[in-house]
């Protein structure tokens, strides 16, 4: 299970929300992401080996891609859209998106 996890940083008066795992029973929890900024809306690959979700990292948000044995994280390229949702594809090798469109 993934859930997120969010805090208040009183000094700054900023809101910031991390990715957590846990197991199935909830007795077992621990960070997927960490840091001062805003995660949300993570979704599982179809086989369960990757979490995909939005962040505002870097000031803008972006889709990020990571595998659940790897440390590495990729930022997928939405080019100018924020993106609001998203989806993977049923294979597992494509991430779809909604984004307001000027």
């Amino acid at each position: 299970m993934v859930f997120i996890e969010g805090w208040n940083d009183r000094q700054t008066e900023a809101s910031y929300a991390n990715l957590r795992l846990a197991s199935s029973d909830g007795r077992q929890h621990r960070p997927f992401t960490q840091g001062n900024w805003s995660d949300r809306s993570p979704r599982w690959s179809p086989d369960n080996a990757h979490i995909a979700w939005i962040s505002d990292r870097g000031g803008k948000q972006h889709i990020w891609v990571r595998r659940l044995d790897a440390a590495q994280e990729t930022a997928l390229d939405t080019g100018a859209q924020e993106p609001h949702r998203l989806a993977w594809s049923p294979d597992g090798n494509f991430v779809a998106f909604t984004a307001p469109v000027p």
